[in-house]
């Protein structure tokens, strides 16, 4: 062999592999730990949600979901429900959340906090939706995506069990947030 021949060889040798991937960072259990690990390779996270015309939740993107530990019953829960784990940021004269998913015009961005399972934090997200019409022409839900501010966590002050059966049997949760 001649000398140029060899040292290529020598060099793929010792080259670290194209085709074999690198390891990944083992993964977080607890969903604080997930959204800080994921924080720390990106800023935002976007994610996709449905409602239906009654303005419940009829899908969340699983990535989504497992990052915040978001139990499976959200899907299918209305607004008034999801007091726990979605707090609205608005000023007075802005629309109820539960009233956005109701309706058939497009909005968006709307500020919010998306509660991290086992913990008292919010992270930041803006809502934006799209009216879904079905064959018939009728209005059929809402349609939109999400985007995570996954560096902007902060407490929360989340209603406790009590005060959301109150508030929902009052009717308040979700109309008035």
């Amino acid at each position: 062999l001649s000398l140029p021949v060899a040292l290529r060889r020598a060099r793929r040798a010792a080259a670290p592999s194209l085709s074999a991937p690198a390891a990944e960072p083992e993964e977080p259990a607890d969903p604080a730990g997930r959204v800080a690990a994921l924080a720390a390779r990106r800023a935002t996270l976007r994610f996709l949600w449905s409602a239906d015309a009654d303005g419940r939740i009829a899908t969340l993107s699983p990535e989504w979901m497992h990052l915040v530990g978001c139990p499976p019953e959200a899907v299918g829960a209305s607004p008034a429900e999801l007091a726990h784990l979605i707090a609205c940021q608005t000023g007075p004269d802005a629309p109820p959340l539960a009233h956005l998913l109701r309706s058939a015009t497009t909005w968006g961005p709307r500020a919010l906090r998306w509660r991290i399972a086992g913990t008292d934090l919010g992270v930041a997200v803006e809502l934006s939706g799209l009216p879904v019409h079905g064959r018939d022409g009728a209005f059929a839900g809402q349609r939109g995506f999400g985007l995570a501010r996954l560096r902007d966590v902060t407490p929360v002050d989340w209603p406790a069990p009590a005060e959301r059966s109150a508030a929902a049997a009052a009717g308040q949760v979700g109309e008035g947030e």
